[in-house]
């Protein structure tokens, strides 16, 4: 018997995959590595709200997942764990460079201290 196709692990899945070069981008926007700074935000909050939407999807696809006939419990798993690895990056990021701009500290010479 064949197991039917579980699609909120899937769609989960595939948005938590997709935050994860988004926020990569962002970050190095941050660190002026490429394009502009102020696009850091962009495409940090962007990251931050596609992985939320990740974790939720993969969270209904894997309450779903534990039925007679359905498939989908690995990716709605490993859509979790991106996705909430990918939402606490964006959340101690944007931390870090709140807590750096009301200290007055600029972001880039402050990691690369020796």
């Amino acid at each position: 018997m064949k197991k039917e196709q579980n699609g909120m692990a899937v769609a989960g899945f595939i948005l938590s995959m997709l935050s994860l070069p988004l926020f990569i981008t962002g970050f190095l926007c941050m660190l002026g590595v490429i394009l502009y700074p102020f696009l850091a935000l962009v495409f940090g909050e962007a990251a931050g709200l596609i992985a939320l939407f990740g974790i939720i999807l993969s969270a209904i696809g894997n309450g779903r997942s534990y039925g007679d006939n359905v498939a989908g419990a690995g990716l709605s798993i490993a859509g979790l764990l991106i996705g909430t690895m990918v939402l606490t990056l964006v959340l101690s990021v944007t931390a870090l460079w709140i807590t750096t701009s009301v200290m007055g500290i600029q972001l880039l010479p402050a990691l690369f201290a020796i």
